[in-house]
């Protein structure tokens, strides 16, 4: 009678590590995920963030040059010249 008990103990212990390590591997691939999508997210707002540098230097440059000449463009203008050399 204590060898059906030992026998249903292991495979119940067999049972309890499986999940275990099931359930490890679900969280490191969930910590996985979550680490890329934090990258990626910090790349996106990395690009972003030069590219609105760009478009304010364009801008500031573009501005000064029609300055010399006394030619006036609006913001909306400078904004669109920009979006188009920069690239949007």
């Amino acid at each position: 009678m204590m060898a059906v008990g030992n026998t249903f103990g292991a495979k119940e212990k067999v049972e309890e590590d499986r999940y275990i390590r099931a359930r490890e591997q679900e969280l490191a691939r969930a910590r996985a995920q979550a680490t890329a999508a934090e990258m990626k997210q910090r790349e996106l707002e990395q690009k972003s963030a030069e590219l609105v540098a760009q478009k304010g230097a364009f801008m500031k440059e573009a501005a000064d040059l029609l300055a010399t000449t006394g030619d006036v463009v609006s913001e909306a203008g400078l904004a669109n010249l920009a979006d188009w050399k920069v690239g949007k």
